[in-house]
């Protein structure tokens, strides 16, 4: 084969770098709800709950006044399609299974049918108004109320989770947990005079499951994801917290020493969860995870606005709740088709409700144009006809918003989340047009993390040419000590490479050094210093990756390392679904197809220096195969050169 070097020289301007905090330098005493609402304030919150609950429900039965009678006849034929339909079991044998065999998925489904078809009745009573539903209701009612737990067998603790079932008496309150309740809060708070003439007990069963379930076990257990101790938290922090604050808001017998109680947990539990949030709003998680993560704040912002709205009355101007929401449409790749960094998956459709609502607070055109963009992925009209109670109001009041707003896109040609050791840069600005590139930092102990430190993603004209693959279905390995046995969270299927035979380590220890992030007119730069993510035994001392977008060209990616041992090459690590082929000796043609549209590119190397291997890997996950198709590919380009310091050069374009 022909061997030859091929090499294009890096012209920049001069930069000014933005270097990165450390990943344990984000913690900042902010207490952005704690510092304004303090007892004082609660009690008057508390005096002014009666008033609040009589304007909210009222708000709330003009706007389902409002829906057009075809969605409303749609709810409606959805609980008559539930009338004569048992209730799903939830048995002890499908708990079981999560222990026994590892999968999460049938219990899952179960609790959410059961769960769901609680909401769809009531939904249907609310817009038919005739009682025709509420016998049934009622019976969905009583069966939540005779599970065992509203928790899901993965996440279970202690005894409970040796045995494999939920102990009798011990209530966790999980993110499932919080959307129960939040579906029988709503539902005792708009139908209670509907379930009164069917029997009294109803309303009050709903109450004291609320109270023993929720309330109490948040008032006396600190749960991790609680944040009291001031550990860093994830989206469970927010996702559980609107839910807890929402049955506190709608319940009318939580007493005033109760109430101050568990807001003064919840608020400095709240609050935990923005103090560790970095500053540039990046979301650790990944895109996917944003909407349980500030979509979920929104409803906490919103109560404590209407509650307390003197008190409140600065929160939309603080410059984090800005980035925290920007951070969105800054990973938007494509319509559909975001950088999906962690867990995520490439294929996102995030709720345009929540993106309104929070430009409105915020008063962020931007934000309400993006929603208005975001309206034909995530159908909100449409949604009308089968939406969930807790979350109907939003979606009534974000469509009667967005009537009148223009849609607009901004797909900023570079964004950076210093903080978070991440950068997103294009072409164009405003186009999905040529080439894209994401690149991250970061440390291997971040939520749902991936031994990923120094990874990138590439795409050409919104469709991927070098991808991160995601994550797989969860399962009982996924959260525990068995976590990085799964190939899609090892660095040796991302796009990093492999030393001395050796794998990124996992732990806040293994970690992206030096990062700095900077752009201009002809490209956007992301380098830094990934020696500290591999073990000893990668015998690296210093491995200095950058990774450039060269607009209108090409991606590069360069690496200058230097190690103590050579014993083993190493491996430049590349993921596509594009079918890879070697045409000729230093370049590697990708083509295929995403989502029906065709796709092409190239990878350019130093044929002097590598041989080109290419494994094959069929896709057996329901969540990959949909996104990915059958068979993703990896390219090792194994190096020659057992040399203990170089260079290596790779060119990514789509030519």
């Amino acid at each position: 084969m022909k061997k030859f070097l091929l090499l294009l020289p890096l012209v920049l301007m001069s930069l000014t770098a933005t270097p990165a905090e450390g990943p344990q330098g984000l913690y900042v005493e902010r207490n952005l709800i704690g510092s304004r609402l303090g007892e004082a304030q609660l009690v008057e919150i508390y005096q002014r709950l009666p008033q609040w609950r009589a304007q909210k429900r009222e708000a709330v039965y003009a706007a389902f006044r409002s829906v057009p009678e075809e969605y409303k006849q749609e709810l409606i034929a959805q609980g008559e399609a539930l009338l004569d339909k048992p209730f799903v079991s939830l048995s002890a044998s499908e708990f079981l299974h999560y222990k026994d065999k590892g999968g999460r998925e049938g219990y899952e489904a179960a609790n959410r049918a059961l769960r769901n078809a609680v909401s769809t009745l009531a939904m249907a009573e609310l817009m038919e108004g005739k009682g025709r539903f509420s016998r049934k209701l009622m019976d969905g009612i009583w069966a939540l109320s005779e599970v065992t737990t509203w928790c899901q067998p993965a996440h279970l603790r202690g005894a409970a989770k040796a045995a494999g079932l939920p102990l009798p008496g011990e209530q966790i309150v999980d993110i499932f947990a919080g959307d129960t309740a939040a579906i029988m809060a709503w539902t005792l708070f708009l139908l209670e005079d509907e379930l009164k003439k069917i029997s009294v007990v109803v309303p009050d069963r709903i109450r004291y499951e609320l109270n023993r379930r929720i309330i109490q076990p948040n008032l006396t257990v600190d749960f991790h994801r609680m944040g009291l101790d001031k550990t860093p938290g994830n989206n469970w922090n927010p996702w559980i917290n609107k839910n807890w604050l929402t049955v506190l808001m709608l319940a009318d017998y939580v007493d005033e020493p109760t109430f101050l109680k568990s807001m003064d947990r919840l608020i400095r539990s709240i609050d935990n969860y923005t103090n560790w949030y970095p500053a540039d709003g990046g979301c650790d998680e990944g895109a996917g995870y944003w909407g349980a993560s500030p979509s979920a704040y929104y409803t906490i912002v919103e109560l404590l606005t209407e509650t307390a709205p003197e008190a409140m009355s600065s929160m939309s101007r603080e410059p984090l709740l800005h980035n925290m929401v920007s951070y969105i449409y800054k990973m938007e790749i494509n319509g559909r088709f975001f950088v999906n960094f962690a867990d995520c998956s490439p294929l996102l459709s995030p709720s345009a409700e929540v993106i309104y609502l929070w430009g409105d607070y915020l008063q962020d055109e931007t934000l309400k144009r993006y929603a208005a963009y975001r309206m034909q992925f995530d159908n909100l009209e449409k949604r009308l006809g089968s939406a969930s109670i807790k979350d109907y109001y939003h979606i009534v009041t974000a469509l009667k918003g967005l009537e009148d707003i223009t849609p607009g896109n901004p797909l900023p040609e570079y964004a950076a989340f210093p903080d978070l050791q991440i950068m997103t840069a294009r072409d164009s600005e405003g186009e999905t047009a040529g080439l894209f590139l994401a690149a991250q930092g970061g440390h291997n102990a971040e939520s749902h993390n991936h031994n990923d430190a120094g990874n990138f993603v590439v795409a050409y004209d919104g469709s991927p040419l070098i991808i991160d693959a995601g994550a797989e279905a969860y399962n009982s390995k996924t959260f525990s000590s068995q976590r990085y046995t799964i190939w899609t969270t090892q660095s040796a299927w991302h796009n990093t490479p492999t030393v001395n035979g050796t794998m990124q380590g996992a732990g806040i220890d293994y970690a992206a050094q030096d990062v700095h992030i900077s752009n201009h007119a002809r490209g956007s730069v992301f380098s830094l210093d990934i020696s500290k993510a591999y073990p000893p035994e990668a015998g690296v001392r210093s491995w200095q990756r950058t990774i450039t977008l060269n607009r209108g060209r090409n991606v590069t990616v360069e690496d200058d390392y230097s190690l103590t041992k050579s014993e083993k090459p190493h491996e430049q690590n590349l993921l596509t679904h594009l079918k890879p082929s070697v045409e000729k000796a230093g370049e590697i043609r990708l083509s295929g197809e995403f989502r029906g549209k065709v796709s092409n590119g190239v990878i350019r190397y130093d044929a002097r220096k590598f041989k080109v291997e290419i494994d094959e890997r069929e896709l057996t996950d329901r969540r990959l195969r949909q996104t990915w198709g059958e068979r993703i590919y990896r390219i090792r380009l194994v190096s020659s050169d057992p040399a203990l310091k170089g260079k290596d050069k790779i060119i990514i374009s789509y030519k």
